[in-house]
């Protein structure tokens, strides 16, 4: 017996053409399942992109209808309307939360300090209720921005 001498494999011709043959077949095989998934990849990243910012559009319509309820004043009870108010503030809060910086988040707990004490429901300014919807605004649409 002759262990330790190993025999060199001989590459003629028809072994080259049949290794060469076997890797262009794994790669026509492999290569479009890899492009596949990153395009389906791609994909899901675009969709999710673009739920969440239908999502923060819905709930910043909802809460700007809201607001328009109540200064239009078609509300006389004024704890359905702040409850109704509440409710798609803090929808809309979650939704644009991780979305802003530090300087965002102050301005979206001013504007929940003012909702919640009320100012929103007896501040009958146009003023106020243009530069409430501005900032609303301004916010949203940096959370759509920074998706």
């Amino acid at each position: 017996m002759m262990e330790g001498i190993s025999m060199p494999i001989k590459l003629d011709a028809p072994t080259v053409s049949v290794i060469v043959s076997g890797c262009v077949a794994v790669t026509v095989i492999i290569f479009p399942l890899i492009l596949n998934l990153l395009s389906e990849n791609l994909k899901w990243a675009r969709q999710k992109k673009s739920a969440e910012t239908e999502r923060i559009e819905k709930v910043t319509k909802a809460l700007m209808d809201t607001l328009s309820e109540v200064w239009a004043g078609r509300h006389t009870v004024a704890e359905v309307i702040q409850s109704k108010l509440l409710s798609c503030f803090y929808e809309w809060e979650r939704a644009i939360w991780p979305y802003c910086g530090m300087d965002e988040q102050e301005s979206v707990k001013r504007i929940r300090q003012d909702i919640e004490i009320r100012n929103t429901l007896n501040n009958k300014s146009d003023d106020y209720h243009k530069e409430l919807s501005d900032e609303l605004h301004q916010l949203t649409f940096i959370a759509i921005r920074k998706i």
